[in-house]
């Protein structure tokens, strides 16, 4: 999404105020330790799949 407060699809998702790039809705596989210390670093909150 690059133009976020522009997009039909930001506003319909209530995401018009979010900076542009792309997000990940949902992850199916668990992330490497490397990648879940960089999310944490940056903040970014990495919640891992259900296994079921």
């Amino acid at each position: 999404m690059m133009d976020p407060r522009r997009s039909w699809a930001a506003r319909w998702l209530r995401i018009g105020k979010f900076a542009p790039g792309c997000y990940a809705l949902a992850v199916s596989e668990t992330l490497s330790e490397d990648m879940q210390s960089l999310c944490q670093e940056e903040r970014v909150q990495y919640i891992p799949p259900k296994r079921i």
